[in-house]
């Protein structure tokens, strides 16, 4: 829904949009979910992509059920118009409402009040209890080039399997390489075990040519990208055709598995996500998810339970 500037102010759930697009769905999930709760209109501020970030807002492009300024995704945004906009809807100031800490924080649903949304909120605790209604309004669109519909039929077959593997600035940044574990080749292969042994292998990488030469594989595995560069919401939407899952420790494949939901479908994920053993990631993945432990990273990590 695309906001109306002269609309009347209103109650309304306010999240601060920040990060790539898997941030953003969760961020967009449990400010959905609250407003569902309150019975309050959604508005997504996306300031965060005026200051030439390297990312971008990428919920226009879903089915989502919030008001957002459309100019964003133009690159044209006015920041007076907004200004005035967020003036005439939020007199008096809205509540602020900032995730204290990783994991899900019970406060959340003491929340009774339309308010302003701080934070990354990467639990499914935040919105599980409206699962369909966000499963419904973050499914991607279908990707019509050609590669993505051939790598789709395969993902048909009964026991296929898509495994997504993250590099970029995992390993190219400083700050992040001293935050988030790079999940090894050797966390891919035992994930394997776990699953069929008889239905395709769809890989999606924003490295692909290190997968092929680091990752063992045969006639079962096919390579997304061949065609040259993907864009991240086309294989988005491949994941979510799959029936299994090896996911890497990024909240892009998380998305990806967890809107899938196919039926006896089995989703694989590293145990480890974080540097800090501070970080508490205990209620990120569902309880029907298997969590693995990564021999490289756990040998990093001997002094953690």
């Amino acid at each position: 829904m695309n906001f109306d500037p002269n609309s009347k102010p209103s109650p309304a759930v306010v999240i601060e949009l920040c990060g790539g697009l898997g941030n953003q769905m969760f961020q967009y999930a449990a400010a959905r979910a609250l407003s569902i709760r309150l019975d309050a209109d959604l508005f997504l501020d996306t300031s965060f992509y005026d200051k030439g970030r390297h990312r971008d807002f990428e919920l226009h492009q879903f089915p989502i059920r919030a008001h957002f300024d459309p100019a964003k995704s133009s690159g044209q945004r006015s920041l007076r118009r907004i200004g005035h906009w967020f003036q005439s809807v939020f007199l008096p100031a809205p509540a602020i409402y900032h995730e204290p800490h990783y994991h899900f924080d019970p406060a959340f649903d003491e929340i009774f009040e339309p308010l302003r949304l701080q934070g990354y909120f990467q639990s499914p605790r935040y919105f599980d209890r409206y699962a369909d209604a966000i499963r419904s309004e973050l499914t991607p669109p279908v990707a019509a080039d050609p590669e993505s519909q051939r790598l789709a039929q395969a993902l048909d077959a009964e026991n296929s399997i898509t495994i997504h593997v993250r590099r970029s600035d995992y390993v190219t940044s400083p700050k992040n390489r001293k935050k988030f574990y790079e999940c090894s080749p050797t966390y891919y292969a035992l994930a394997l075990e776990f699953l069929p042994k008889d239905g395709p292998i769809v890989v999606l990488s924003d490295d692909i040519d290190w997968v092929k030469a680091h990752f063992r594989h045969d006639s079962r595995w096919l390579f997304a990208g061949q065609s040259g560069h993907r864009s991240g919401i086309a294989d988005l939407w491949l994941m979510t055709r799959a029936k299994h899952h090896v996911i890497a420790n990024s909240s892009f494949s998380w998305w990806g598995a967890w809107l899938a939901n196919r039926p006896g479908g089995t989703t694989i994920a590293p145990k480890h996500w974080f540097r800090d053993p501070n970080c508490n990631t205990h209620d990120q993945l569902p309880k029907n998810w298997i969590a693995i432990a990564d021999l490289q990273t756990t040998s990093a990590l001997s002094h953690v339970a």
